[in-house]
């Protein structure tokens, strides 16, 4: 073999130089070109992602946390996902549905939903009511991995009309999720599959997400009658919170089956339909000023499949609708003590809006009715009432032959009583039959989309806000005054005058309060005029 002459080394310094040299403009060219075309370098690390992190998991097999359940802890869990992932996230991606109902946008980031609108109602600005947040790091219904911080990378495509379809590729796992869009209830049907998934997949997440609304409506009498809340069924039982702008709220919960997240009158909502019940983490985050849901589907047994099904809701809050998606979503609406009596009177009234047409004259037929179901008991106060003005002169005439006899005062007055069939509190019962259709009447009518901007007619354009002219309050205040004077009473001269007083103060009250249930009270105090002048008259009704 020939040997090297001397002085033609190949590793002279000429030659060490030029590599040097050709090594340094490679790495500044490489670094230029990354720079100016971040998108270009990231989709090419993107393609090359897979093979890579398949080599990686093959040489070495990766760290990671696990926690039983990151909902109950509320820490994160960082998992590693094989070591060949690009940190540079690709640009986002999106596809538009827009129908009749509604339009929203899909996100390759999750295949979350932004720009959610309900084209069919507005709010108290005239402004198309946009549910749910548009923070890409948030967006409602967004898919995740358990310990992943940043939203996962699909790649989406509409395979037909009303479908939508995307997939992934994480830490060697491919993840698919459809969504079928149904627009008559307002609802997505979607299942997500996680495949090739590693020993240390831990499961996967769900964005709850809405924004946080500050209420604009306010009453004399209470607070307001315009608020959030969530509402959770888990476990067997449920939870209902009422959200502010004051305090941050957080909660935990397991094996959820429904969780919702609302407004007044609309709602996001997650009705599961997997074998897999989902824990859910809730907060209220004032600095983002965002009402935040995480469920967690956590992976129980890692040598099956895992994927799971459930029906994402954005829609109204309407009774009819939620009951034909679901039993369960009917409880979303917030209808209060008397939750049994509001649903019945919602029933009646949509019942009579059916062939009338108006909300407002609904509301009047139901509280002829309800003063018609109460009428026997308003005849038997009356009546009591009566006797007990028949027997004033004798009750006067005891207490001063007994008036140093407390036993032997209270035996003959209630004989007295008795005799005359006379009870001092008859005049209570119809108030008391009437209290929970009122409680229920205010929930129903503060609550209930069926009533939101529903007009009367004349200067009521809306019957779930005020009156604009406190028309109505004054007028049931008038009414309220010629009832009570009409009205037979034992009170004696001083207290009937204080009575007196208290439809004022009741009217002042109430003018604050939705003019719907303003005019079922004037309404009501109407047909006692009516009932009074009608049904009660000495000569109809004898003691």
């Amino acid at each position: 073999m020939n040997q090297p002459q001397s002085g033609q080394n190949f590793l002279d310094k000429n030659t060490v130089l030029a590599i040097a040299i050709v090594t340094m403009i490679w790495v500044g060219w490489t670094y230029y070109q990354q720079k100016k075309y971040p998108d270009y370098h990231a989709q090419k690390e993107a393609t090359s992602q897979k093979t890579t992190e398949q080599q990686a998991e093959n040489a070495s097999a990766p760290k990671s946390e696990s926690t039983k359940s990151a909902a109950e802890s509320g820490s994160v869990v960082t998992m590693n996902t094989g070591g060949g992932e690009s940190l540079a996230a690709a640009s986002e991606k999106t596809l538009k549905f827009d129908d009749e109902k509604w339009s929203f946008v899909v996100s390759s980031k999750g295949m979350g939903l932004r720009d959610i609108v309900l084209k069919q109602y507005s709010d108290r600005h005239g402004n198309p009511v946009n549910v749910g947040v548009n923070d890409t790091e948030n967006l409602p219904f967004s898919t995740n991995i358990i310990g992943r911080n940043t939203p996962i990378d699909f790649s989406i495509e509409r395979t037909e009309s009303n479908q939508f379809s995307g997939r992934a590729l994480v830490g060697g796992m491919t993840i698919v999720k459809t969504m079928i869009v149904h627009s008559d209830t307002f609802t997505l049907e979607s299942k997500v599959s996680v495949e090739s998934a590693p020993e240390t997949f831990s499961g996967v997440t769900l964005a709850l997400n809405k924004q946080l609304e500050e209420p604009t409506e306010s009453s004399s009498l209470l607070p307001s009658f315009e608020r959030q809340d969530w509402y959770v069924e888990y476990d067997g039982s449920h939870d209902r919170q009422h959200l502010d702008f004051k305090n941050e709220t957080n909660e935990n919960y397991s094996r959820v089956n429904l969780a919702s997240m609302s407004s007044q009158y609309f709602a996001l909502a997650v009705l599961d339909k997997s074998q897999i019940l989902p824990d859910l983490k809730a907060k209220v985050d004032l600095g983002s000023k965002t009402v935040k849901g995480t469920l967690f589907y956590n992976r129980i047994n890692k040598t099956a499949a895992f994927d799971h099904e459930y029906l994402a809701f954005a829609g109204p809050k309407s009774l009819r609708l939620l009951e034909s998606i679901d039993g369960s979503m009917a409880n979303m609406i917030d209808l209060g003590w008397f939750s049994s009596i509001g649903i019945y009177i919602l029933k009646l009234m949509k019942w009579f809006y059916s062939f009338i047409g108006n909300w407002g004259l609904s509301i009047i037929l139901l509280t002829v009715v309800v003063r018609l179901l109460v009428l026997p008991a308003n005849l038997m106060s009356y009546k009591s009432m009566k006797g007990m003005q028949k027997i004033q002169p004798e009750m006067k005439m005891i207490r001063e032959k007994y008036k140093d006899d407390k036993q032997k005062l209270n035996e003959e007055m209630v004989r007295l009583m008795r005799e005359a069939k006379a009870n001092p509190l008859g005049g209570c019962l119809p108030m008391l039959i009437q209290f929970p259709v009122f409680i229920a009447l205010y929930q129903v009518l503060g609550q209930s989309i069926e009533l939101y901007q529903a007009p009367f007619g004349l200067w009521i354009h809306d019957l779930s806000l005020k009156d604009p002219y406190f028309i109505l309050p004054v007028m049931m205040g008038v009414t309220m005054f010629v009832q009570q004077k009409i009205t037979p009473s034992t009170m004696d001269p001083a207290q009937a005058k204080v009575m007196l007083v208290l439809p004022v103060v009741f009217a002042f009250f109430m003018a604050g309060l939705p003019a719907g249930l303003t005019l079922y009270i004037f309404v009501s105090a109407l047909f006692g005029v009516f009932q009074q002048m009608v049904f009660m008259r000495p000569d109809k009704v004898k003691a």
